[in-house]
């Protein structure tokens, strides 16, 4: 992606670094976001006025569930490598 400029301690990108780094940012903005914007499903703001005690117990099992390590903790901290020619035609 990027090659070393002499013995500096700089660096310049290389054209082909540049598709693989403009793929990845098109691929999370455009396909990824909007698919764990859909997936995830907005609050419900009803509540009952008298909730039974295992209407807390669900909704304690569904935000723990939620913050669990699903589909978001996936996205945020995967590492997406693929071989550089891969993608290529």
């Amino acid at each position: 992606m990027v090659s070393k400029i002499g013995t500096s301690h700089r660096y310049e990108p290389e054209p082909d670094g540049l598709r693989a780094i403009t793929a990845l940012v098109v691929l999370r903005e455009k396909v990824i976001r909007p698919l764990l914007a859909a997936s995830q499903r907005p609050e419900s703001q009803a509540k009952p006025n008298h909730p039974m005690p295992v209407e807390h117990h669900y909704e304690h099992l569904r935000v723990g569930m939620r913050d669990l390590s699903g589909v978001n903790y996936f996205f945020r901290s995967a590492t997406i490598t693929f071989p550089f020619g891969a993608w290529q035609q």
